[in-house]
């Protein structure tokens, strides 16, 4: 029960893309990041981010989707949780929004990990 946000998050195992970059370039990270990927600005904050959701929607829209810059996509206002949140309230915040992964910000709100819903769930399987 006391299990917290920063013990199952990963802080070191993510890669960050640019806004120039394209879906092309996205889709190998998407699958690598289990269908998240964050852009942060100068200061290592949060600006904006991807989602494998993202790329399903576009992919339904436009048939040249590979082409297109993540930055015209990209989720401008995303969710993020705090190192010291409960697992438990994270995961419920995931479930009540289906979301599959939250950037994890940290005091200062930068960017200091990624955890996803299936890594909370296995921990509390252990």
């Amino acid at each position: 029960l006391s299990v917290r946000v920063a013990d199952v998050m990963l802080s070191d195992e993510y890669r960050l893309l640019g806004k120039s970059a394209t879906m092309k370039g996205a889709t190998e990270l998407l699958e690598g990041m289990c269908g998240t990927v964050p852009m942060v600005n100068d200061d290592c904050r949060i600006t904006d981010m991807l989602t494998s959701g993202d790329l399903m929607r576009l992919m339904e829209c436009d048939t040249d989707f590979l082409d297109q810059a993540i930055g015209e996509i990209m989720n401008r206002s995303p969710k993020t949780v705090r190192p010291s949140r409960l697992r438990s309230v994270a995961i419920h915040w995931m479930e009540e929004d289906r979301i599959m992964a939250f950037p994890v910000e940290d005091e200062a709100s930068r960017l200091a990990g990624i955890v996803h819903l299936h890594d909370l769930m296995h921990v509390g399987a252990e």
